[in-house]
C-alpha cells in the first residue's frame, strides 16, 4: 500500500474534535469508492521547539499518484464543519506504506503534479 497524507496546523480548525478527522477520511473513502482508505491520524512534531505540532490524516491506497487528485478536489470543493481545508492543508504522497511526512512528496498546494481541478 501507498500513503496519502493530509497535514495541517490543528489550531486553524474551528470546532475541532476527533470526529472531524474521521469525517474527512470517510468522505475520501466515499468519493474514491474505497480505493483510498482511512489509516488513522496523529500529531506530527517538528524540529522547531517553538512550532505547534501539525496534525496528519493518513490514508492508504494502491496508487497514491492516481488518487491524490481526488483528495485535493474534495478539499477544494467541500467545507468540513465550516472549515475550508484547501486554504491551509497540505497533501503529500509516498509509494511507501504509513510513511512519515519527511519521506513524502508534497503535491498540494504546490509541488510536482499539483492538481488544480
Amino acid at each position: 500500500m501507498q500513503t496519502i497524507l493530509i497535514m495541517f496546523d490543528p489550531s486553524e480548525i474551528k470546532n475541532a474534535d476527533d470526529g472531524l478527522y474521521s469525517e474527512i477520511a470517510r468522505k475520501v473513502e466515499e468519493i474514491t469508492e474505497n480505493e483510498v482508505e482511512d489509516n488513522g491520524f496523529d500529531y506530527i512534531g517538528t524540529d522547531d521547539e517553538n512550532a505547534r505540532p501539525m496534525l496528519g490524516i493518513w490514508l492508504q491506497t494502491e496508487d497514491a499518484e492516481k488518487y491524490y487528485p481526488a483528495v485535493v478536489k474534495l478539499l477544494k470543493k467541500n467545507k468540513f464543519r465550516g472549515n475550508d481545508l484547501s486554504t491551509f492543508a497540505e497533501v503529500l504522497i509516498s509509494e511507501n506504506e504509513e510513511d512519515y511526512y519527511d519521506n513524502c512528496k508534497k503535491v498540494f498546494p504546490s509541488g510536482e503534479g499539483n492538481s488544480e481541478e
